[in-house]
């Protein structure tokens, strides 16, 4: 009996060796199936917490855009009003033709350089920027076209710190001419006014409001290429927002 069992020990060996893979192929494969799901549910979830952080930030970028818009059409249109002042203003100093009024000139060349600061909304850019988020855009036009935007912004930047280091120097002729007054009934309080019959006869003053309107022209120009830019944004952000 010894004899006979050894030989049908040694050939059941294989076939319990085999089922012994099988059946750890079996669990490694339902380890890998689970891990592979979670993976999945992880990335869905993260890919949905994603695109809520993104339609957030798209809102935030468009309220920004609007209210943009809106500031800097202001700013263009008190551009254009001013450069319209002082072209008449230069051309009644010239040839006598009718000026323009007081409270018109009192805007351009007495209230110069108290206007309020154009304070557009960027800071939601700023945070996507510094934040690492930006990359959760996913329209890469839309990126691009922020970029643009924030470019436009700083060549307006950088060319007001240089108009406001030369102005003052453009403006000292007028100090001669310019008188100033307290106006409690106005809602400026303070205005002034000038000897246009002395500013007709100076020489310097056509040069002065010439170099005047340029800086007004250039303004304005540089604010329509950051209009345009804003303008691009916002359409985007637009046809983004629409997408499912």
């Amino acid at each position: 009996m010894n004899g006979d069992a050894t030989p049908t020990s040694t050939a059941s060996l294989p076939r319990r060796h085999g089922l012994g893979w099988r059946r750890a192929l079996s669990e490694l494969a339902i380890v890998v199936a689970g891990i592979l799901i979670a993976l999945a549910v992880n990335n869905w979830t993260q890919a949905r917490r994603d695109h809520a952080i993104e339609a957030h930030y798209l809102e935030r970028l468009l309220a920004d855009s609007n209210e943009n818009l809106a500031a800097l059409q202001q700013r263009i249109d008190l551009h254009t009003r001013r450069s319209d002042t002082l072209s008449r203003f230069a051309s009644s100093l010239k040839d006598g033709t009718r000026r323009p009024t007081d409270a018109e000139v009192s805007e351009v060349l007495c209230r110069w350089f108290i206007q309020p600061a154009l304070q557009l909304r960027r800071e939601t850019y700023a945070e996507l920027v510094s934040s690492g988020n930006l990359a959760l855009l996913r329209d890469v036009q839309l990126r691009s076209l922020l970029e643009q935007a924030e470019t436009r912004h700083a060549e307006w930047e950088r060319l007001d710190r240089l108009t406001s280091n030369i102005l003052p120097q453009v403006t000292a002729p007028l100090e001669r001419y310019r008188a100033w007054q307290l106006n409690p009934n106005s809602g400026n309080d303070v205005g002034c006014r000038f000897d246009f019959d002395g500013m007709r006869s100076d020489s310097a003053i056509p040069s002065m409001l010439a170099q005047l309107y340029r800086d007004q022209a250039l303004n304005r120009a540089f604010r329509q290429q950051e209009l345009a830019a804003v303008r691009a944004v916002h359409d985007r952000l637009l046809l983004v927002r629409s997408k499912p």
